[in-house]
């Protein structure tokens, strides 16, 4: 079977040391007729000195100058693409071996398809496995308002399908790859699109990845609304059904970027700033409803966010420590096969399940004296082995969960106590890996005085 030739474009600036792992992936690709294409902003960390000197079978070409940002680095990377074949590819993500010859495949199988991609791992920042995404069948509705994002690491494109429309609007900061689904979701019909579940890459879930980082999501949501923008103005002849458009798909927009910046930390600056925006837009939907009703500060704040957010304790000075509760009143989750080490302080290991529960504290109102406002509970505790969640659990809902790994330190997890209902609990749990490990020092009440 003939082997057509395939152009992978890789973006760098300061790429070192994931870089390495990247180059390895290709490296063993079982797939040989490829080529990389570098497109360099100007790195000084030894990322040239390292890609010139690397021993490989593929050609390895490199066009470094200075660019505006990873947008403008893709976009003269892909102008620069020979051939009908491509993908884009990254520094910190990597490609399984069978990757290449999986997606040509595919491609072969179905000439007419525009796009083909595949499934994905996230990994920490040790290379341990947290959880497999598997993405859904291409769905232009859903992609538009930010419920499946195709994960771009896995797609391989026909360009001779795709034609001009092959190209990164490079005037974006972020996100090039939404305003890149929008014109060929419009384009073209769902069915020229596959989706295999085979999983093909790898990808960093730590900060490594901008897609890790809370204070990244405003500056996302905003390239995004304004790819929506010029999507709908060039699309839409209506200047009514424009409005309604750019009104009802622009909160989706900010209502992504809120889950995504909760899913990370429930009760940072940026959730709030992008509930405000998404409020913005007009009444919630029953998707914005749900993020301000996910916690009790949020619930409390939506209500009139025309105020400041709430402050943590971590970020203002002015709060004290009202009492510690008692660890050892915890209980295991048996069912989910928890237990926990003999000896102090109290050590928690989760059952073989992904996210199964591992341990939980009933909480009960908190105990305040005249003068103390906004309650917080605090955990500190460290991580020893695999990746936990921590949240509260009111009537089998989980609320405000956060999930942590191993560090060289110990780490704190805050969250506020006010309305807090009878029956709610303090929950650990695996946050998908199993026979996580932690080790609790103390759980403590604080308040603002």
């Amino acid at each position: 079977m003939y082997n057509p030739p395939i152009s992978l474009v890789l973006a760098t600036m300061n790429a070192l040391p994931h870089l390495k792992d990247a180059i390895a992936g290709l490296q063993n690709q079982t797939y040989d007729n490829f080529s990389l294409l570098v497109q360099d902003g100007g790195s000084t960390d030894g990322t040239l000195e390292f890609l010139r000197s690397s021993s490989s079978s593929f050609l390895i070409d490199i066009d470094s100058r200075p660019d505006s940002g990873i947008a403008q680095a893709y976009s003269r990377g892909l102008a620069r693409v020979e051939g009908d074949y491509a993908m884009i590819v990254s520094a910190d993500e990597v490609l399984h071996p069978h990757a290449l010859s999986h997606l040509m495949r595919l491609h072969q199988a179905q000439p007419t398809l525009a796009i083909a991609y595949g499934a994905m791992t996230l990994v920490d920042e040790k290379g341990e496995a947290m959880q497999n995404f598997f993405p859904k069948p291409f769905d232009f509705g859903r992609v538009i308002s930010c419920l499946d994002v195709p994960p771009i690491a896995t797609c391989m494109f026909n360009i001779g399908v795709l034609g001009d429309d092959f190209r990164y609007d490079e005037t974006l900061v972020t996100c090039p790859d939404y305003e890149f689904w929008l014109r060929v979701g419009g384009r073209f019909e769902e069915s020229r699109f596959v989706c295999s579940e085979d999983i093909l890459a790898t990808a960093r879930g730590d900060r490594t990845s901008m897609s890790y980082r809370t204070e990244a999501y405003v500056q996302m949501a905003r390239d995004k609304f304004v790819a929506l923008e010029r999507y709908i103005a060039a699309t839409v002849s209506s200047p009514s059904l424009a409005r309604e458009l750019v009104r009802r798909y622009g909160q989706q927009i900010y209502c992504w970027a809120a889950e995504m910046t909760m899913s990370i930390d429930s009760e940072c600056p940026a959730a709030f700033e992008l509930v405000r925006e998404a409020l913005a837009f007009g009444p919630p939907d029953p998707r914005l409803q749900a993020i301000t009703t996910s916690s009790p500060h949020m619930s409390t704040w939506a209500m009139d966010p025309s105020r400041p957010p709430p402050v943590r304790p971590s970020q203002q000075e002015g709060f004290l420590a009202l009492y510690e509760l008692d660890i050892h009143s915890g209980h295991m989750s048996p069912s989910w096969g928890a237990k926990a080490r003999d000896g102090a302080p109290l050590e928690i290991v989760g059952g073989p399940g992904d996210w199964g529960y591992s341990w939980q504290l009933p909480l009960t109102a908190p105990e305040l004296t005249p003068g103390d406002r906004e309650p917080w509970l605090q955990v500190e505790f460290e991580v020893l082995t695999g990746r936990v969640g921590w949240s509260l659990l009111e009537n089998d809902r989980m609320i405000g969960e956060k999930p942590f790994v191993p560090s060289r330190s110990k780490a704190s997890w805050s969250i506020p106590l006010s309305e807090l209902s009878s029956g709610c609990k303090l929950l650990l749990r695996n946050s998908g890996q199993p026979n996580s490990i932690a080790r609790i020092d103390r759980v403590t009440v604080l308040a603002r005085r």
